[in-house]
């Protein structure tokens, strides 16, 4: 099989790790090269040119993963729509357009480890034989100097040795560091009992939300009222809570059921339209889906785990079966009825 990419370009990409996570070996190139063969010419020229462009190397890469999913699940590209869409036709014949939008996540959630442990062997240090908790409100950043930290909770410790202060919960924050502590009653063990890192699943959700609406309103201003499947990409896994993303998604839902049998677990959900969820938005109406997808495979950078989740009040929504776990609507409804949802698994 003669490769549609030089292999000039392989050694490229793999220099690299920015441009592509992980080496690609004889069977990852073979299948990248099967599903570059099934692409339109223009969307395979988009796709590699895009692959070796820093700027647009994100795009590349979720676009690439995207199509690779819609084409096993019986898609078929056409050509590109604009420059960050590809216009796809379903196994009904229904037209859509596949939108992939890449999140670079940090490498590490709570700092660089050498400066994490910096901070911790300080804060030990510190409180010495005394019980404590510590919670990271924000991640540390690198370089940071632990000399003010130190100081401070020196001082706040040796007041209540003194009696002069009773408080035994603290917050420290500067331009670095922000983090709480909390002092323990005496009790088996020393030291720090727990670590809480920083929770940033809030902050991830607006800017997802910041990004898609973005996203669906400029591909609606070019291509007018096209179905959208948004690909949510990521170098690596979400760590994200799956009640808080179908709260940013859908809203709280009216009525849960949740049911235990064996192995199987049944979710359903009665959601209303409330306009303030993003798959209710009007600025999201032409959103059909999403594919929330992430790495599942650190020695295959092709492998990727899936989520689909199915916008019950979008238009003229294409059927397109992406393997994986996917929120599925439960039979056809209008634009403002309450959606029943269910998990279900797809082949």
């Amino acid at each position: 099989m003669t490769s549609l990419l030089p292999t000039s370009l392989y050694e490229a990409l793999e220099s690299d790790a920015s441009r592509w996570p992980g080496p690609l070996g004889e069977d990852a190139r073979a299948r990248l090269h099967a599903a570059l063969a099934m692409l339109p010419e223009d969307v395979r020229e988009a796709v590699l040119a895009a692959l070796l462009d820093p700027e647009r190397n994100d795009w590349g890469r979720a676009a690439l993963l995207g199509l690779m999913l819609a084409i096993a699940a019986g898609a078929r590209p056409v050509g590109m729509g604009t420059d960050d869409l590809v216009e796809l036709v379903g196994s009904r014949g229904d037209r859509f357009g596949l939108l992939p939008v890449l999140f670079s996540l940090p490498r590490h959630r709570w700092g660089a480890p050498e400066d994490v442990r910096r901070v911790l062997d300080t804060l030990d240090a510190t409180f010495g034989d005394r019980r404590y908790l510590l919670y990271l409100r924000r991640p540390i950043p690198g370089g940071v100097e632990p000399g003010p930290i130190r100081k401070a909770v020196s001082l706040w410790l040796s007041a209540i040795d003194r009696g002069e202060r009773g408080e035994r919960h603290a917050i420290y924050e500067d331009d670095e560091l922000a983090v709480d502590l909390t002092l323990l009653d005496q009790g088996d063990g020393a030291g720090r009992v727990l670590t809480v890192g920083p929770v940033t699943t809030l902050e991830w959700l607006s800017v997802i939300d910041s990004r898609l609406v973005d996203a669906a309103t400029r591909s609606e201003e070019s291509l007018g009222d096209l179905p959208l499947v948004m690909v949510l990409a990521a170098n690596g896994p979400w760590l994200l809570p799956r009640g808080y993303v179908q709260q940013l998604l859908y809203g709280t839902p009216d009525r849960v059921r949740a049911e235990h049998a064996g192995d199987q677990t049944l979710y359903e959900a009665t959601i209303t339209p409330n306009g303030r969820s993003l798959f209710s938005d009007r600025a999201c109406r032409a959103v059909a889906a999403l594919w929330w997808i992430e790495p599942s495979n650190p020695d295959d950078p092709l492998a990727v785990a899936a989520r689909t989740y199915e916008n019950p009040w979008a238009a003229n929504a294409p059927r397109v079966p992406v393997r994986g776990s996917a929120f599925v609507a439960q039979g056809d409804l209008g634009p403002r009825a309450a959606a029943v949802l269910r998990w279900e698994r797809r082949a």
